[in-house]
């Protein structure tokens, strides 16, 4: 990316997470062109007072996400949750896609233990429909897709 260039540089040090420009979790596809997990936006370390101006006209650089006219500090443990999803590849490193009719374990939230079939991910992306079955009961629930594991997956951890 130009303005990760750009700003290393001016030895700044920036990162932007990429996602694998297929989806999918085998090698790139010819002609693919990755895509940031974050569109728009890299993260940069700098030194606020020396480096402000030279970065905020920097070539790529539109602006610099703010909070009452000051720059928005980003703690290291975010970053650092960041790169450590990161692949051998340097892509970020997905689940394994769930498919339909796939036995889950709920691990999260009020829901959590109880068992049930994958039906769908939501357009929200972050959120998926399950067919939860207890002894006498049938339920169609939504929770976070990360509260969520495969069965077999479960029973190995």
């Amino acid at each position: 990316m130009r303005t990760i260039r750009n700003l290393m540089a001016w030895g700044v040090e920036a990162f932007t997470p990429w996602l694998r420009p297929d989806g999918t979790t085998r090698g790139p596809q010819v002609g693919a062109v990755p895509q940031a997990l974050f569109p728009r936006y890299v993260f940069a370390r700098f030194d606020l007072e020396a480096m402000l101006n030279r970065i905020r006209y920097t070539r790529g650089v539109h602006s610099i996400v703010s909070a009452g006219g000051l720059p928005i500090v980003v703690d290291d443990s975010v970053i650092a949750l960041c790169k450590s999803r990161d692949g051998a590849d340097g892509y970020v490193m997905r689940k394994a896609a769930i498919k339909m009719g796939e036995r889950v374990i709920v691990t999260a939230g009020a829901l959590k233990g109880l068992a049930g079939a994958f039906e769908r991910e939501l357009p929200e992306r972050e959120r998926v429909t399950l067919l939860l079955t207890t002894i006498s009961y049938q339920a169609r629930v939504s929770v976070q897709s990360g509260e969520i594991m495969k069965a077999t997956a479960a029973a190995a951890a």
